[in-house]
């Protein structure tokens, strides 16, 4: 079954302010991220599929399901590879 899609009318001003509230929060978010990581070690899929001794697509694999946390870019940070491996313990 697919999604059903919902036209929203309204005036192009209201359209045009929703549209900027939008993508400042998007900036916001994604600054706010990359604070958070500064400083932090971000490795490349192929890098951590060496560092933890798997195979290339299974970390791929990992990082599109959400095992592994990624940036915007497809980069793993250090702290993400530290936080797989803990729950992968459990």
């Amino acid at each position: 079954m697919q999604p059903q899609s919902k036209i929203i009318f309204m005036p192009l001003e209201t359209a045009v302010d929703e549209i900027r509230k939008a993508v400042a929060n998007e900036f916001k978010r994604v600054e706010s991220e990359k604070k958070k990581l500064e400083g932090e070690k971000i490795f490349t899929i192929n890098a951590v599929s060496k560092k933890l001794g798997r195979n290339f697509q299974t970390i791929k694999k990992y990082c599109n399901n959400g095992l592994i946390r990624t940036v915007p870019g497809g980069g793993i940070p250090e702290s993400a590879i530290m936080e797989f491996l803990n729950n992968s313990r459990k």
